[in-house]
């Protein structure tokens, strides 16, 4: 009994490991609604998360994205939606790689906070990028504008955020290796008294031989 129980503490101690090494990696870029809403403090500057203590304002149809980079795996369409006030442009990046920037912005004003409107107003700043089938991971940097938030979502769609299903989580190859390495060394470890007897018995019986 004592044994099984030091075996479910190793193994849960294992996955806990690993749960943490996921999380820390990147944030997705899919979330209950189908807007996200990132931050940026002014040209020159990555876009960053944005804290519910910092923006407190944020749409009814968005939710607040965690660190970048920003990830996605599928095809579709990522669309970057400036929002509030008029003015802020940004240049975007799929794995490193610059994919292009947002439109200019046109004029000065105040769009509000529903990223669905703001895509209906030509003279705010958005950015349609097609997405091929694979892994992305976005990031951005502003050009132009000053320190506020902005949006973005994954759609099926250039002309409007519909959103895309997020793909079911399949354990990555390295991931099932590092579990059952740290499982078997879970066993070994709870296992060793035993093992050492059986090594013992196994000497003495070949000695008598």
């Amino acid at each position: 009994m004592q044994d099984t129980k030091k075996l479910i503490t190793a193994c849960l101690v294992v996955v806990a490991i690993m749960c943490m090494t996921k999380i820390s990696s990147a944030s997705p870029a899919l979330g209950p609604q189908p807007w996200g809403l990132f931050g940026f403090d002014g040209v020159g500057t990555p876009a960053v998360t944005c804290l519910p203590t910092e923006c407190t304002q944020i749409s009814a149809n968005a939710f607040y994205l965690g660190d970048a980079p920003w990830t996605f795996t599928g095809f579709g369409f990522l669309i970057v939606q400036d929002a509030f006030l008029i003015g802020d442009q940004f240049e975007v990046f799929d794995n490193g790689v610059d994919i292009g920037d947002t439109s200019t912005p046109i004029g000065s004003g105040n769009c509000g906070i529903d990223p669905d409107l703001c895509f209906e107003n030509d003279n705010v700043s958005k950015g349609i990028f097609p997405l091929l089938d694979g892994i992305h991971s976005f990031t951005m940097t502003q050009i132009a504008g000053t320190a506020g938030a902005a949006y973005l979502c994954v759609s099926t769609s250039r002309e409007s955020c519909s959103p895309v299903l997020a793909p079911e989580q399949v354990p990555e190859p390295t991931s099932m290796i590092l579990l059952g390495l740290g499982l078997a060394g879970a066993f070994y470890w709870v296992q060793r008294p035993r093992l050492s007897k059986v090594l013992v018995l196994i000497a003495r019986q070949r000695q008598r031989r």
